[in-house]
């Protein structure tokens, strides 16, 4: 089986200059599952309520434009960079199962929220390895948590 990849997606602005990340993995060579929870105005949302999740199939120059430029099934927030590594280990089902379930749970800043939701997606895709990327609770605001992945950092293109 071939060596699959996975993205995480940072937007170093939002909110309060604390970063926004999103996840992306993927599917098949070439194919990526990207998305993210992006609610805004709040750092609040029941479960069951709209945390404006997201989750979308493309070829990576296509994922990669819409996580630049906002074009995506969120809320449009825009990401400034990525980072994409090898998971030596992956399966995209479990991936799916991870990234579907954060959708009914709502939004809180300080748990569930973007962070946490983008370490759980590529954990699950990496068959449970979280030696894959910083834990989340050690890395309290997304910049910080990103720039802790080891992976080289890429701009996003913007059109």
């Amino acid at each position: 089986m071939a060596v699959m990849r996975a993205i995480v997606f940072l937007n170093p602005e939002m909110p309060l200059h604390l970063g926004h990340v999103g996840w992306g993995y993927e599917y098949k060579p070439g194919i990526f599952r990207y998305g993210a929870i992006e609610i805004v105005n709040s750092v609040l949302s029941k479960p069951g309520s709209d945390n404006a999740y997201f989750s979308e199939t493309a070829p990576l120059h296509t994922a990669l434009k819409n996580m630049g430029t906002g074009n995506h099934g969120g809320s449009g927030f825009q990401y400034m960079s990525y980072k994409i590594f090898n998971v030596p280990h992956s399966d995209f089902m479990v991936a799916d199962k991870a990234s579907t379930a954060r959708k009914p749970r709502g939004y809180l800043i300080t748990a569930n929220n973007c962070m946490d939701a983008t370490y759980d997606v590529i954990v699950a895709f990496a068959k449970g390895d979280k030696n894959i990327l910083p834990w989340p609770s050690t890395h309290w605001a997304p910049n910080w948590w990103f720039g802790d992945i080891k992976a080289a950092e890429h701009t996003l293109p913007k059109r």
